[in-house]
Parts: structure tokens; sequence; C-alpha cells
């Protein structure tokens, strides 16, 4: 064949070739994947964190009824879309949850159990950004995926009913073992991974986050958390280490090692154990004792037995059930023979593994290998050649990929993309500071990383008004302490807004992005008061992590225009909202630096935006500007409640006003609070 021909030949072979080798591949993997092992670390794991979901549930009682005394809440970017329910139907919510919880706990109905335990915790949880905590966010993966696994086949009732159906299968005549094991006990392999990959996620992701200046050069927040623990926490059991300087830069390093190392610990046969059981007890009980961070650090305790050999409870309460309480019904021994693991790591062979290191082994040695090799052996073919434990036939080669196998993969594949990736949007989409401007924060894994204290002031402008005048410099700023300063027809301090509740003040003024919600909702209340609301200017002054005081909002940008376009990915919105160069648009200011260049600072809490931030708060705190255009809105504060008292629509009498409120979403509230991104509780 000419030389011209061979080549042309051979590009038109060579892609037939990997696509013909593709699914053969794919298949390779599947199988892997679904090789049968025991499902007891998963079903103790199951009981543990059951127990902290009920716990929690506990800890959510107050919710609803926080709710009742604000004028409206805080969805996430992008999930608007959930509406908000009463706090009538929010509380039964809360009780199915429970009750959700409890049945995951006894195996009782296991998956549909935990696809409502799923639904009413994400529900419950999307309402409001108020309740937000990364932990609650590591709850929702852990539910969404233990909606498709069998994490019921051990230790459940539905476990003890799946036996009672073998046992009447074996009288019939049915297959009811596999591997030497009944079918009802064991799971695909990637049932197991996936938990455990959900585990080291927020371990492996929080090292990278720790990888910044301030935790590892400055050691803070730290070191500021612990010099005011020195002084106030004394009944502390690690007040000794607050009043060191070497502790701050012992949990700095010490995290960032530990999150870094941990993950690949504890998928090591040989050291998960020594390393990894110590490791895990004292990080997550001094996380616990320091930071009182919830039932996080008592979950990842109880996710090491995903780490265990899987058969290892199983084992455990055979010899309890055999040798201490002496059942007569026990097996003589343990009815289990697993696949191969890796020496080192706890991943399990391939199945054709098997054979090649059973035949590599008859050559070596010429002698007949032991019963639990052949045993080993015997299940490794009947799980190529055969079935599964979920009833699929193997019978086909196993270069065909069956429906099934595709759909895992392809759910694995969402899973690796989502989980991966997504904590590092942040380094690629958004300028360097994601603890400043806060894009990108969102299920990054950046835990307890920042401390950010300060406070906003915001001008709202009517029809006609002139933007706010520039701030005077900041040494004139004590000159003008008791003199009357230019304010606009509305001027708010976000933490003296008694129409916000506690949680809510606290979350808003550190929250770029919600500062844009509250604005959002204010525009609402001007168009029901009747009255056109055209800028919203905002004034600020943060520090972060003790660097040096700074403006966070941009003063001349009107944060109206920035409504609605807030963290969505270029090109469905705005890249960034933060100011890049002297040209750029944006809201927000880049990350300041840890030290005020020529040593003075950009701003003042004291002197908030230019002016005697005492003065301006008692003048706004006297002001009866903002009530009024809320009572014109319909809205009013009555003892710890917000109370909506009037309604061309729906008019409610006020005496049957104080036990009902409810969302705006509900038929019950007005046109203009039901719109986009806000709701208002109302009657």
């Amino acid at each position: 064949m000419p030389m011209p021909m061979m080549a042309l030949s051979t590009k038109m072979v060579m892609p037939n070739i990997f696509v013909a080798a593709l699914p053969s591949s794919l298949a390779r993997i599947y199988h892997l994947l679904s090789q049968p092992v025991h499902a007891s670390t998963l079903g103790l794991f199951r009981m543990l964190f059951s127990i902290c979901m009920m716990w929690q549930a506990l800890k959510f009682a107050d919710v609803f009824y926080d709710l009742r005394r604000t004028k409206m809440v805080f969805p996430y970017a992008g999930l608007d879309f959930s509406p908000p329910c009463a706090p009538q139907t929010g509380e039964f919510l809360l009780s199915v949850n429970f009750i959700a919880g409890l049945m995951v706990m006894c195996g009782a109905c296991t998956r549909i159990a935990t696809v409502v335990l799923f639904a009413t915790f994400a529900y419950i949880f999307h309402i409001t950004e108020e309740n937000h905590n990364n932990h609650y966010i590591l709850i929702c993966h852990v539910t969404f995926v233990a909606s498709f696994l069998d994490w019921g086949r051990w230790g459940s009732v539905d476990a003890l009913v799946a036996a009672w159906l073998e046992r009447r299968r074996r009288r019939g005549g049915g297959r009811t073992t596999q591997n030497g094991i009944r079918t009802t006990s064991v799971v695909p392999y990637w049932n197991l991974l996936l938990m455990q990959l959900l585990f080291t996620i927020p371990y492996f992701y929080g090292a990278i986050a720790k990888c910044n200046h301030d935790w590892l050069l400055r050691a803070e927040p730290p070191t500021m958390w612990f010099s005011r623990r020195a002084e106030t926490d004394l009944d502390s059991p690690l007040l000794f280490a607050y009043k060191t300087a070497w502790y701050p830069w012992f949990v700095a390093w010490g995290g960032m090692l530990f999150d870094l190392t941990i993950s690949f610990i504890l998928f090591s046969r040989p050291l998960k154990l020594p390393l990894g059981l110590p490791g895990v007890l004292l990080f997550n009980c001094m996380n616990k004792v320091m930071f009182n961070i919830g039932v996080f650090p008592v979950a990842m305790l109880a996710s090491y037995t995903l780490f265990a050999q899987p058969e290892t409870p199983a084992v455990c309460a055979w010899i309890v059930k055999k040798h201490i309480l002496g059942m007569e019904d026990a097996a003589d021994t343990f009815p289990y023979v697993g696949p191969r693991w890796h020496s080192f790591w706890l991943v399990p062979l391939p199945p054709d593994a098997y054979a090649s290191a059973k035949k590599k082994q008859h050559l070596r040695t010429e002698e007949v290998v032991d019963a639990e090799a052949a045993a080993a052996a015997a299940a490794a073919a009947e799980v190529a050649a055969m079935t599964t434990n979920d009833g699929e036939d193997k019978s086909s080669p196993t270069t065909q990929l069956s429906l099934r196998g595709a759909f895992v993969l392809v759910f694995l594949a969402g899973f690796a993309t989502f989980h991966f990736l997504g904590p590092l949007r942040h380094f690629v989409l958004y300028p360097p500071g994601v603890s400043w401007h806060e894009e990108g924060h969102l299920g990054a894994w950046h835990m307890m990383l920042r401390s950010k204290h300060g406070d906003v002031m915001i001008d709202f402008l009517e029809d006609g008004a002139a933007p706010p005048p520039p701030p005077p410099p900041m040494a004139a700023a004590s000159h003008r302490k008791h003199k009357h300063v230019h304010a606009p027809a509305h001027r708010v301090f976000i933490s003296e807004d008694r129409f916000l509740n506690t949680r809510q003040r606290r979350k808003l003024i550190t929250k770029p992005h919600t500062v844009l919600l509250y604005v959002q909702h204010m525009s609402r209340i001007y168009r029901e008061a009747g009255r056109n609301l055209t800028g919203a200017y905002a004034r600020s002054c943060y520090c972060l992590n003790a660097r040096a005081p700074a403006k966070m909002f941009v003063e001349t940008t009107n944060l109206l225009d920035w409504a609605y376009r807030y963290e969505y990915v270029w090109p469905f919105g705005e890249r960034s909202g933060v100011l890049v160069g002297a040209g750029g648009g944006g809201f927000l200011t880049p990350l300041p630096p840890v030290h005020s260049p020529g040593g003075r600072d950009a701003c003042s809490i004291d002197a908030l935006g230019g002016y005697s931030y005492d003065h301006v708060r008692q003048e706004v705190t006297m002001s009866p500007t903002h009530m009024q255009i809320h009572a014109a809105a319909g809205l009013q504060f009555e003892g710890e409640e917000v109370k909506h008292v009037t309604s061309d629509q729906f008019s409610t009498p006020k005496a049957a006003t104080s036990s009902s409120l409810v969302m705006s979403f509900c038929q019950e509230s007005l046109p203009v609070f039901s719109s986009s991104s806000m709701w208002t509780l109302q009657l």
C-alpha cells in the first residue's frame, strides 16, 4: 500500500478503535464499582448519622418562630424559586423531618424515609440564608446521595423483613446467597465509595481554603479569637492554650496539614487506625470545644465508621451473638467472603485480578490453595459472570454496558464534576479575596476562615433627590460630631432595622449579597407605599481578619442597578460585582491590604461615611421615616412580630392577627411581595 493511503487508513481506523474500546472500558469501570461489599459499615453510619439529623431537627425548632419577627427572608442566589411556607406548615415539616430521621435510624422503609428526610431538611434550609452553616450543605449532599443508595440493608427493619422473605425463598428453592453471604446484606461498592468521598471532600477542600495569606502567614483569625477568649472564656478547658502565643499558629498550620492529609490516611488500610482514628477524634473534639459548631463534629466522627473494613460491624455483631450471647442460630463461621482489597488502599481489586493472582500463586508454589482463596476466586468468577446484588444479569459479555450501568456512571460523573470543581470556582470566576466579597464562597468549604465586623448605612433616594454628597475627609469627621448632617429622605443603618430579627441583622451586615437582597426588598416596600425609589447608596466600614478597616461598598454605585444580578455565572449575569481598576464597574471594593497605606485608615466605624457614627445612628433611630414607609406599605411592628395590618385586597380583622402569620407566597399576601427574590411575613 502506498504511504499516503496507509496514513489515511490509519487515521480512519484509530477513531473507530477508540469508539469500540470506550464501551468496554466503561463496562470494566462499572463492574469494578459494582462489586458486592458488606453493608454493615454503611448501616452503622446510617444509624449514627440519623441521630445527628434528629438532633439538628431539634436545633431548628425556633427557625419559624424567628421568621415571625421579620418582614423578609433572604433566599440563596438562584434558589429564589423555592417559596416559603406558613410558620405552622414549617413547624409541621420539622416534625416530619424528625420522624423521618427516626425511621432512617431504625431502617424502616429506609428509601422512602431518606427521600422525605432530604426533602424536608433541604426545604427548611433553603428558605432563608440567615440559617446558613457549611455543615447544613453537607447534610443536604449526604441525604440526597443516600436517597439513591441501599444503606438500609444491614441493621434495619428492612433487613429483618428481607431475611424473612429470604427464608421463604430458600424453602422454595430460590437463590439466596451471593459471594458467600445473603444477597440482602451486600451493596455495590460505589454505594460505600460515594459516602466516603462526601466526608473527605470537606477535609481536602478545607485544606485548600486554608492556604491563604491570613491563615498561614498571620494566623488570623485564630489569634484574634483566642486573645479575646483568654479574657472572657474563663471556664474553657483550653484557657491555658488561649493565653499562649504559639497556640493560634498551631491551630492554623496543624489544621491545614490535618485537612490536607486525613483523606489519604482514611483511605490507607495500614494508617487509618493508628493515625486516622486519633487524628479524627482530636480534631473534631477540639472543633466542638473551641467553636461549638453544632452537629458537624459529631457527624464527622460518625463518618469514621465508613472507612473500616465493610464487614467489621457485622463481624462484631456475629462475635457477640455467637460467643457472648451463645445464640444457637448463629453460624459456626462468619458467612462472608468479600472481594480482594488493595494491600495499601481501601479499594477492591478488579474481579479479573483474582484469577491472575491465583494462577501466579499456583505456578509459584504448585500447591493446592487454601479454602479461603478458593472461595474468593469462586466469588470473583460469580461476580464477573452471573449477577450482582441488585439483580443485574451479567451473563452477557463484559464489553456491554447496560442501561443501569450507564445511569450509574453518569450519576458518578455528575457527582465528581459538581463536588470536585464547584468548590474551586472562586479561583476562576471571581477576583481574589473570597472572604471579603464572598463571591463563590457558598459551598467552597471556607470554614472558620474569616472574622468580619463593621456596619453599613444606606441612603434611599426618591424621585428628584440628588445622590448623597461625597463624604468629608477622615480628618474632618470629628468636627462634624454635633452638626446637622445632610441626609436623604430615608437613611437606614441595617443593624438598627427593627423589622429584621437579630439573626438576620447579624448575617446581613457581613454578607454583601444579602445587602442587595435588602435593597431589593426595600424597593418593593416603596412601591407598595406609593413612592418611587430611584437610588440606594451604601456607606460602610469593615475589618476582615484584623486587616486595616476599609469600605466594602463603592459609595458612588447605585445598588438598585445590581439587583437580581449578583453571583450568576457569566455570561448569564455579571461576572463579578467587585470593582476592578479605575474604569471597572462594580459595587464592591477589592480585598483591602493588611496595613493601611501610609498608616492612614480608609474609614472608621466610629465615623462611618465620614460622619459621626453615634450622631447619625441616633438621628436614624429617632427618625419616623422608616416606620412611616412600612406603615404605608401595610406593615407594622407590634410587640415581637411583624404584622400586616392593612390591605385593599384581603382585609383581616385586627383581633384575628395574633396567630396567623404567613409568608407572602400564600394566597393572603400582597402581589408586590411575591415577586422573584423576596417574601414578607404577613397575615
